[in-house]
């Protein structure tokens, strides 16, 4: 083809010098690779005809030695860059496997010594790499001693699996190194054999990957898990898995217990075949509240109903736990026993606002109820209050004993719920005193009409414990018609009217009007001034004498107290000597009276002692059963040197008749003292 090419050059030429200038023209392709690479000419531009001979073997000869040498300067530009592309492509995989965190290592397939291996390798063993190259074995003796054995017949395994022809060549292992300090590794070794053309093992090749922190994660998680699963058995509460649907998934001995059902019973059924019907709506809305307010923890209190039909109070707390994607995959539950705490909790507010012994409400209690009645009344309707005391329970307490005293009231509390209609109020506010709140009162009788209901039903005389009690009631009353008043108000002035009623014979009932109260306040501040009288020495006894009606001669005196207040004028003694009475100051009072009476009688037994004049002084019942009495005498009688028989005790028979017993003792004492008594 080239030459029939050049043939047709060469005839293509021979016309064109025809009709040209040249003297002389040769021309030959030059050929690469049998392709037309181009073409060498030879010509004269002269005349002159040049005779060339063997000029067509010549410029052959030319073209093909010019066609050689292209060719060889093509080739070894074409090597130059393959060496070049050779070059950067080794740069970038070393470039590459430097920037490994992984171990990229070579070994040899029969002694399984290092052949190769990345620089991550420094990180991974924490020893230099020039390590690996001077102890081409170094790698296989940082394996923990126990499992070094295993992994060498793992190698060994993969090359003879690799010789049987087996398509495994492979292997994917875990195991832990121990490095030179002491430092515990644990790495994946993934290795795979490289094969050469002829199908010859020409090495293996791996990865080492530091799964330390994983597996350490993974232990771990397993510990924590097996802490979770200890924790859940041995738990002291009950404890319960469930899935979003409310299935049982797991229970602890605690929560069985507590029902009194077993595991076999609870899981995989719903988890409201535990909760008591009267409380299932509540724990259905709680466990709803959570999952549609995506709530990861919350708590409520919830009842429970044990296989005995036992209710069992406790607390819910539920923790949610959440897949990846944030759904809800079980929640875990604690349940916290508290019915001792619910009883406890009732008991105390029974304590706290109920009398223990009736079983009616408290003071605190019943003042609560009338503030929020008063609160909704908005003075539409009307309403009383009435104070109940019993007649001389003291006396009977102290008589007959407290258990005795304590059943009275027990009967009295009785007779006076029967007393009320369904909408009243009744309290104990004290020993034995007694409130009854009426509320929605159209007409006063009706208020009267249960006042003498109570005072009809507890004019008692009754037998308690073989003993005969004989008792009634005073009744102190307020009405809303009155005033607005608070409730402590209403108690106080309810107090003053059952006072009044009681000074008008007892066994009766007695309305509050607003001069109870102007008189409570001058009683109050006549109180206050009484007891700084001894202080101020505004007390005087006054001696009134006694005649001897057989001989016209005064035989003594008896002494008479006498208040002179500086703010009040003249106090009678039938004003505040009940004062002195009620608020105990008669006792230092009293034995004011006893030592002036004396030093006054010393006086005159020394300036008259032929008249032997004595004094009576009055003794109050609370002097006398009061502990010191006879030591007050014994000190009066020291310190004034007096003859006892000038001194004459006075004691009315209502004070023998309060306890008659003890005044006899007290008066043998005094007698053994040779003091008179009248």
């Amino acid at each position: 083809m080239h030459d029939n090419w050049n043939t047709e050059l060469q005839r293509n030429t021979e016309l064109q010098l025809q009709n040209s200038n040249l003297g002389f023209y040769v021309g030959h392709s030059i050929k690469i690779q049998d392709d037309i690479y181009g073409v060498f000419h030879l010509f004269n531009l002269s005349d002159d005809e040049i005779k060339f001979s063997n000029s067509k073997n010549l410029i052959e000869v030319i073209a093909e030695g010019i066609s050689r040498i292209i060719h060889t300067q093509e080739n070894k530009l074409e090597q130059e860059q393959i060496n070049i592309a050779l070059q950067e492509n080794q740069e970038r995989l070393s470039t590459t496997l430097s920037s490994f965190e992984d171990v990229i290592w070579s070994i040899h397939p029969n002694t399984l010594q290092l052949t190769d291996i990345n620089k991550s390798a420094e990180n991974l063993f924490n020893v230099p790499l020039s390590k690996f190259f001077h102890q081409r074995l170094y790698w296989l003796e940082l394996i923990d001693k126990n499992q070094k054995m295993e992994i060498q017949e793992k190698y060994n395994s993969l090359l003879n699996i690799s010789l049987l022809g087996n398509q495994s060549n492979s292997h994917d292992l875990e195991y832990r190194i121990i490095l030179e300090d002491g430092t515990q590794k644990y790495i994946r070794d993934r290795a795979y054999i490289i094969y050469d053309q002829h199908g010859n093992k020409q090495s293996i090749n791996g990865i080492l990957t530091d799964i330390t922190k994983r597996v350490k994660a993974q232990k771990a998680l397993s510990q924590s898990e097996q802490e979770f699963r200890l924790m859940f058995e041995l738990a002291p509460i009950g404890m319960i898995i469930t899935n979003l649907e409310g299935s049982i998934l797991k229970v602890n001995k605690s929560f069985c217990e507590l029902i009194n059902k077993s595991s076999e019973d609870l899981i995989n059924n719903n988890e409201t075949i535990v909760i008591n019907p009267d409380h299932l709506e509540n724990f259905l809305n709680f466990k709803r509240k959570i999952i549609t307010e995506s709530l990861e923890q919350d708590s409520q209190e919830i009842c429970l109903l044990s296989s005995n039909g036992l209710l069992v109070h406790t607390i819910f707390d539920v923790t949610v736990l959440r897949n990846n994607q944030g759904e809800i995959k079980q929640f875990i539950q604690q349940i916290i026993d508290i019915s001792e705490l619910k009883i406890l909790g009732e008991q105390i507010f029974y304590d706290t606002f109920y009398d223990s012994l009736t079983g009616l409400l408290n003071r605190f209690l019943l003042i609560d109820r009338i503030k929020q009645y008063l609160k909704i009344n908005h003075q539409q309707n009307e309403y009383a209050l009435l104070l109940i005391d019993i007649d001389n329970f003291k006396k009977i307490n102290d008589s007959w004993g407290h258990q005795i005293g304590d059943q009275l009231l027990v009967i009295i509390a009785e007779k006076m719920v029967s007393c009320l209609r369904t909408k009243d109020i009744l309290a104990r506010i004290s020993g034995d005193e007694f409130i009854i709140f009426i509320p929605d009162i159209e007409y006063i009788k009706e208020v009267t009409k249960i006042a003498e209901k109570i005072i009809m039903s507890c004019n008692i005389n009754t037998t308690v414990q073989d003993k005969t009690v004989i008792c009634s009631v005073s009744i102190g009353i307020v009405l809303s018609q009155q005033e607005e008043y608070q409730p402590e108000e209403m108690i106080r002035n309810a107090d003053l009217a059952m006072h009044l009623a009681k000074e008008k014979g007892r066994n009766c009932y007695q309305f509050f009007d607003s001069s109870m109260h102007s008189g409570l306040v001058k009683k109050v501040n006549l109180e206050s001034a009484l007891s700084q009288v001894l202080e101020k020495t505004e007390l005087e006894l006054y001696y009134q004498p006694i005649i001897n009606l057989n001989t016209g001669i005064i035989a003594g005196f008896e002494a008479l107290i006498r208040w002179i207040s500086p703010i009040y004028g003249f106090v009678s003694p039938g004003d505040f000597i009940p004062l002195a009475e009620e608020t105990g100051l008669i006792i230092s009072i009293g034995n004011w009276i006893l030592l002036s009476a004396a030093q006054q009688a010393r006086q005159w037994q020394d300036k008259y002692p032929h008249l032997k004049l004595f004094i009576a002084v009055n003794i109050s019942s609370k002097q006398l059963s009061h502990p010191d009495f006879l030591a007050e005498i014994d000190l009066v009688l020291q310190e004034t040197q007096i003859n006892p028989s000038l001194l004459k005790i006075e004691i009315t028979e209502s004070i023998l008749m309060e306890d008659y017993l003890q005044a006899q003792d007290i008066l043998q004492e005094i007698k053994a003292r040779h003091l008179n008594i009248s």
